[in-house]
């Protein structure tokens, strides 16, 4: 297959194909630009894969096509989402393990539970005599948009400034990456 310079806004999907056996070059996406390219091959492409100057945000593959019999051309070959989807893949399975994003979601808070336990945080204001709660204290820093109310009552000085400020990036780390994995479901659907 040979596309020439084509601008694809969404995505270009080669999920579970067989590509090759009439020629050299079993794919050519010279120069393609798109923000999601899926290189899933069902079993490793018999001839060339060209990916020189094509422009992706988010790339996918399987071990198929590092499988080629031909070669894998990757000159000038442009990834600027490597990290946001490596990340996606690592927490939530892409989308299709939104489990996954619990689970993270449930160790960090666990984490946070155990060290909060264990270094219990002074009053940020004297008039007010709120009850201390680590396992509140965990969860409102790591769910977003959502406030129970715990993070506001209390000064967090050193190693727990940056504990609290790890399970508040990582809570919006998580979420934004399950709503984007959820977005990719819904759109593929």
């Amino acid at each position: 297959m040979r596309l020439r310079r084509a601008d694809v806004s969404k995505s270009v999907n080669f999920t579970e194909a067989r590509l090759g056996g009439e020629g050299p070059v079993a794919l050519n996406l010279y120069g393609l630009t798109t923000q999601e390219l899926v290189l899933r091959f069902a079993v490793p492409p018999i001839g060339d894969v060209w990916l020189t100057r094509a422009e992706v945000a988010s790339v996918y593959d399987s071990g198929q096509l590092w499988r080629t019999d031909g070669v894998l051309d990757l000159e000038d070959f442009r990834y600027v989402g490597r990290l946001w989807g490596w990340l996606q893949e690592w927490t939530v399975g892409d989308g299709y393990r939104p489990w996954l994003a619990a689970l993270w979601l449930a160790m960090f808070w666990l984490a946070g539970v155990l060290w909060f336990g264990g270094h219990r945080l002074n009053k940020l204001d004297s008039d007010q005599d709120p009850a201390w709660n680590p396992w509140l204290y965990a969860a409102d820093l790591l769910i977003p948009v959502v406030n129970l109310g715990q993070d506001g009552l209390w000064r967090t000085e050193g190693t727990s400034a940056f504990v609290a400020s790890l399970l508040t990036m990582v809570g919006w780390t998580l979420a934004t990456t399950a709503a984007a994995g959820a977005a990719r479901i819904l759109n593929r659907s």
